[in-house]
């Protein structure tokens, strides 16, 4: 699993679609910005789409060949987003399967168990395994010059 983690307009999203780019046609991906897929699924449980069905949709990313999550911490906190976020990552982190993600959050971030969960924000900064690598950008937003 790879992390890009840092401020805003330093190029995380960026980084992330060319590694998109760069596996398509080699690979079977799926790029995600995650509050829209959130906001996707939970439409599921509406009765106006009685042929969706959340766990079909959910597991067609779940079990594709590379995930790309785009601002994962973007979304509003609920129990339900830290779980079905929770659910994807978990099984991507135990199956050893790709994924990548782009998020505005650190370790650091003192709100960051409470945006992801301590499951889900052990998982994705977990640089103790060898599982997953973070990536700071590191640098200055280019659309405001600033951290």
């Amino acid at each position: 699993m790879l992390v890009l983690s840092g401020g805003a307009g330093t190029g995380k999203s960026h980084l992330l679609q060319a590694i998109g780019w760069e596996l398509l046609g080699k690979r079977h991906i799926r790029y995600v910005y995650t509050p829209d897929w959130l906001s996707w699924l939970r439409r599921s449980f509406s009765n106006d789409t009685p042929e969706a069905d959340f766990e079909s949709m959910y597991q067609a990313y779940a079990k594709v060949e590379v995930l790309l999550l785009d601002d994962l911490g973007a979304e509003k906190a609920t129990d339900w987003t830290i779980e079905v976020l929770g659910r994807v990552v978990d099984k991507r982190y135990r199956d050893r399967l790709p994924l990548v993600v782009a998020t505005n959050k650190c370790p650091t971030d003192p709100d960051v168990v409470r945006q992801f969960g301590f499951r889900l924000a052990d998982r994705l900064f977990d640089t103790g395994s060898g599982r997953v690598q973070v990536v700071d950008t590191g640098t200055i937003s280019y659309r405001t010059g600033r951290r």
